[in-house]
């Protein structure tokens, strides 16, 4: 099968990590379009798959080029991997696969209507596959298929380094809930990842009087050497699709706090392979957090199974199998 994966992000976050996985194991003809501003091009054109690269337009011209592009290369399906790459090949003349990594909800006309054009869906849980399905998209047009997380380059666990949180500060990652937290409990804290809310976290940091204890270090250049300082990984978000950095801290043998958001239910059984909380409690996750160091034989099991879990489920070539299993049963 030919393929034209479309990515219009400028960031480098989950979803650009797993096209790029899937693009180095996929088999057959591969071609990637994406923004010439992309920080992932470099990486992407080392995948040996032919990428084409897009105008900075998300919208009219952008359209243009990508069935351009499919008309071109001949391509059998074309999947989009981000909601302004399902926009710009929404009309591309080859059938369209979205994937839906986000658990937002869909509303509006507009978006009935733009969610009636593709082919089929590849979810990345089922609470992402939920919310297709509520937007009025049928059953048999989606597919659910987990993250892949490639853990070869994972170092050893150490630990000592505190509390850890690793995304992009945007409001539905809850990093304001971990902060008010930290008013409950000892130690230090570690947010790893930039965005538009650096300022008003770092404000609320500074309001607390919680400036010696909790640090926002910016983007993180190893993420598998951060995760091996950490003695927890805490993910509170608000709103989640699946969770990738969660696999990567269960494959690294860190401990795992997350709030019961989206499809992390899906990834962490709570009690077995890390701890779970309601979305937006502060209380909850401090006491979730102390946990973690005041039972340390329970800690430990949990992170063993949790280990065994990220192998099992989580794999990438497991990933791509399946992916490309969900295009050839989407496209009958």
């Amino acid at each position: 099968m030919k393929v034209l994966h479309v990515d219009t992000s400028i960031e480098w976050r989950g979803g650009q990590t797993q096209l790029l996985e899937l693009v180095r194991r996929q088999p057959g003809e591969v071609h990637v379009a994406m923004r010439g501003d992309s920080p992932v091009v470099e990486a992407m054109q080392r995948t040996g798959a032919e990428v084409h690269l897009m105008p900075k337009s998300r919208r009219v011209r952008a359209a243009w080029s990508v069935r351009r592009i499919a008309q071109r290369t001949g391509v059998d399906l074309v999947a989009a991997h981000t909601s302004h790459a399902h926009a710009a090949a929404a009309f591309c003349g080859r059938p369209l696969v979205v994937h839906r990594r986000v658990d937002f909800s869909i509303r509006g006309p507009l978006s009935a209507r733009k969610y009636a054009v593709p082919t089929g869906f590849v979810a990345v849980s089922e609470a992402v596959r939920q919310v297709l399905i509520g937007a009025g998209v049928r059953e048999d047009r989606i597919e659910v298929v987990f993250d892949g997380v490639d853990a070869t380059n994972a170092l050893p666990h150490v630990g000592a380094g505190g509390i850890g949180a690793l995304g992009a500060l945007v409001e539905h990652k809850g990093h304001h809930v971990l902060i008010d937290a930290m008013t409950e409990i000892t130690g230090r804290l570690r947010i790893g990842g930039a965005g538009p809310l650096w300022k008003p976290l770092q404000s609320a940091i500074d309001g607390l009087d919680l400036g010696s204890r909790v640090q926002l270090v910016g983007p993180v250049r190893s993420k598998w050497a951060f995760l091996a300082d950490l003695d927890v990984l805490v993910h509170p978000s608000i709103e989640e699709g699946l969770g990738q950095v969660i696999i990567e801290a269960m494959a690294a043998g860190v401990p795992v706090v997350a709030s019961r958001a989206g499809g992390i239910c899906e990834v962490v059984e709570d009690g077995v392979t890390g701890r779970l909380v309601t979305p937006g409690s502060a209380s909850e996750l401090a006491g979730a957090i102390r946990a973690v160091f005041d039972e340390p034989e329970l800690t430990a099991r949990m992170v063993v199974a949790a280990r065994a879990v990220a192998a099992q489920r989580f794999g990438v070539q497991r990933m791509m199998e399946q992916t490309m299993a969900a295009y050839e049963r989407l496209l009958g």
